[in-house]
């Protein structure tokens, strides 16, 4: 009886140990004060990390030469033209994550201006979910001007995602604006949850023995 309470207690540590827990966090890029300035390299916010040729974090509104900017809070965005390179998101240090949901705009409140200056307002979002162990989840999110929110179900376990716009389905060369990205990743297991597991294993093998010495 005691053997077969212990075997259950490690099954259980087993199961919590495999079962990482969630972690939520949202990057709203708040951490960030650039100037507006050009960003060519992988930049680290708030545990994900972002990378193109050309990006942009903006930082105040009133920089945006023309066209005006969507808001004046901070988020990332990328203008066109020539210049609609995708943005590629990944777990800072590599791992698994998840999308729950985010915020996306036009980038311009002038659509006019904007277009004389050709820096088209993108007409969707496109983003490619690259799933851990092969295969990709998109989606195609119609934007307005002003921020709204989208939410997903089928943006897990991701090794990386990449965000895009496009004004005609096929292009990227538009520009756009996201906002506050509601990610999960799996957190290390416990501690304690291991010294569970290595207990109930050090205790399964002693009464193992005492059953083979024919003790109880």
């Amino acid at each position: 009886m005691k053997l077969q309470i212990w075997l259950s207690t490690l099954i259980v540590a087993i199961n919590c140990a495999m079962a990482p827990n969630a972690m939520a966090a949202i990057v709203d890029f708040q951490s960030i004060n650039n100037g507006n300035n050009i960003l060519s390299s992988p930049t680290d916010v708030q545990g994900l990390t972002f990378a193109s040729d050309h990006f942009h974090i903006i930082d105040t509104a009133s920089a945006c030469s023309f066209g005006g900017c969507v808001t004046p809070t901070n988020y990332l965005a990328l203008d066109a033209p020539g210049l609609g390179f995708p943005v590629s998101v990944t777990l800072t240090g590599g791992g698994i994550f998840s999308v729950l949901a985010l915020d996306a705009s036009k980038m311009w409140a002038d659509s006019i201006a904007a277009h004389n200056g050709g820096y088209d307002n993108a007409d969707f979002l496109h983003l490619v979910g690259n799933l851990n162990g092969g295969g990709v989840v998109t989606h195609d999110l119609q934007l307005g001007f002003g921020f709204s929110p989208f939410t997903f179900s089928d943006l897990t376990n991701l090794d990386s995602m990449v965000i895009s716009g496009f004004v005609t389905e096929g292009t990227n060369n538009a520009s756009w604006a996201v906002d506050n990205i509601n990610y999960l990743t799996a957190a290390v297991p416990e501690p304690e949850t291991y010294a569970m597991m290595l207990a109930g294993i050090g205790m399964m093998g002693f009464m193992v023995r005492r059953r083979k010495n024919g003790q109880t």
